[in-house]
């Protein structure tokens, strides 16, 4: 006979030494917006569905290794487990408004994880401590994060910025994708590991994206990028750097395929051009910096002889800057450039820059 609970469980403050068990048929029912907490010893078991769209669930497991079986759709949910354990999941978890992993490993053995909320209500352990082993789901716009890692350990990405409400899957592999450097972008790919990308529409996405590098090995010749794929073994494409740490990576283009993982580019070096021949149409009619595009954090200053400011920019200074040069006198300026990204701090260079009344046809 069918039957409907209005409260799963009771608080305890001691745990349950025994699996917990939801026949088939029975109807999970709901009174307001209750607050329930489920503590266990061995393996969570849902043998029906679970609507909870009003609820906040807890769930505290403890043991090494337990389960969670079954369909959930809950409001706020909130997992806790020993330290280092592994929850093995097998079925269907949507989490409509909030998320957050205190501790325990998520190991995804079938099924699906959703989450439907915004990404300032997903919290995980900061010490990588919990997260998801195996494909985890987003839809919506906005900054996205995925708390996904490996057996060995945390890998999180995020999308700063999406365009678009599809559902977004992403999974890290702690594999080599054999991806083939271009050897002029891609001087080389990392081995150890990469992250696969699922999506309906992926070129919907439109957005950068950050990788971490925790307990990663990056070596070789340059400075590390982020690059993409079709597939594995396939061609690496760059898609360049706009901040590198010890922790994260974050690339400067957008993602357009489903393959990504750490490479290296050549070293980026920022260079003032010395100089500017305004009052004729050739390449060398405006201030140009090299690669300083490639930065986040840009200021330019543009000074006289005299140290006096003649012109300063901020972030949107490029090289194509809508700046008139001839209304400056021939003669001899001094060009001083800071760049940098968020988190790595930033560099100062500075240059003398002549100013001529001639047809210069090239570059220095």
């Amino acid at each position: 006979m069918k039957k409907t609970l209005l409260i799963l469980f009771a608080i305890t403050s001691h745990w349950v030494h025994a699996q917990v068990i939801v026949t088939t048929g029975t109807d999970i029912g709901q009174a307001n917006t209750p607050d329930i907490v489920v503590r266990a010893s061995g393996d969570l078991i849902n043998a029906s569905s679970f609507d909870f769209s009003e609820t906040n669930l807890r769930i505290h497991l403890n043991g090494s290794v337990t389960a969670i079986t079954g369909n959930w759709y809950i409001k706020q949910f909130k997992l806790a487990a020993d330290t280092g354990s592994v929850i093995d999941l097998q079925g269907n978890f949507t989490v409509t408004e909030g998320l957050e992993l205190v501790s325990g490993i998520i190991r995804l053995q079938s099924g699906k994880i959703l989450y439907n909320g915004e990404s300032a209500n997903l919290t995980v352990d900061k010490e990588g401590n919990s997260y998801v082993n195996g494909l985890f789901f987003q839809s919506g716009d906005g900054n996205r994060q995925f708390p996904v890692g490996t057996a060995n350990g945390y890998a999180p990405v995020r999308f700063p910025a999406v365009k678009s409400k599809i559902e977004i899957g992403v999974q890290a592999f702690d594999d080599d994708p054999q991806l083939v450097p271009d050897n002029v972008e891609v001087l080389a790919v990392n081995s150890g590991r990469y992250w696969r990308i699922t999506s309906s529409e992926l070129a919907q996405i439109n957005s950068n994206v950050n990788l971490s590098t925790r307990g990663m090995l990056i070596s070789g010749q340059g400075s590390p990028t982020i690059v993409q794929a079709a597939a594995l073994g396939s061609a690496a494409a760059n898609l360049k750097t706009s901040s590198v740490n010890e922790d994260n990576i974050t690339s400067l283009l957008a993602v357009t395929a489903p393959i990504l993982a750490i490479g290296n580019q050549e070293e980026i070096i920022v260079k003032i051009h010395d100089l500017i021949t305004p009052f004729t149409v050739t390449q060398n009619d405006k201030l140009f910096i090299e690669n300083i595009e490639r930065f986040t954090i840009r200021k330019v200053t543009f000074l006289d002889r005299y140290g006096k400011v003649i012109k300063e920019w901020g972030n949107e200074f490029t090289n194509d800057i809508d700046y008139d040069f001839t209304q400056l006198s021939p003669g001899n300026y001094i060009c001083v450039a800071e760049y940098g990204n968020e988190g790595s701090g930033t560099t100062k260079i500075s240059q003398m820059v002549t100013v001529l009344k001639t047809n210069v046809a090239n570059k220095n």
